[in-house]
């Protein structure tokens, strides 16, 4: 039986965590101190932003926005460059505000009943290919925190 190599990869994301109401309530809710993840390219990042929709921006524009980040290298199943093209091909989709909702009330479904629409984790994993893709309407930050590498303290 011959075993095939898994090559990881991994794409470059920023995680961010303000004292906004909705940032608390999603630290809170996860019990993590981050309530945001984008990719980071640098001196842009893609994001699934509530009110907006997935976009690209600045990081200034980004970085005014919360109080504070962590970068970290997040595990693809792509290549890292296919990630990002996916990610930028899905700017102008819709942000899922009613998914925030459900997962903060703990009413969570199976399927995910808005799927041409995004939140920042859901963008992560589906543009990542991980992990299993009946769950990337309801992954968390937590769990996106849990697969990320960090260099850094």
């Amino acid at each position: 039986m011959s075993q095939s190599r898994i090559i990881q990869q991994y794409v470059p994301v920023i995680y961010a965590g303000s004292l906004k109401p909705i940032s608390l309530a999603i630290m809170a809710a996860d019990r993590v101190w981050y309530s945001h993840v984008a990719f980071d390219l640098g001196s842009h990042v893609i994001e699934a932003r509530g009110g907006h929709g997935v976009v690209e921006t600045s990081i200034e524009e980004f970085l005014l926005r919360y109080g504070w980040i962590k970068r970290g290298l997040y595990p693809t199943a792509v290549h890292p460059d296919d990630c990002i093209a996916h990610a930028r091909s899905l700017k102008g989709c819709d942000y899922d505000e009613q998914q925030i909702f459900r997962m903060a009330v703990g009413n969570e479904t199976e399927v995910d009943l808005e799927p041409h629409k995004l939140i920042c984790t859901e963008l992560i994993a589906t543009c990542s290919q991980t992990p299993n893709p009946k769950y990337w309407h309801r992954y968390r930050v937590r769990d996106a925190l849990r697969h990320t590498i960090f260099t850094t303290p």
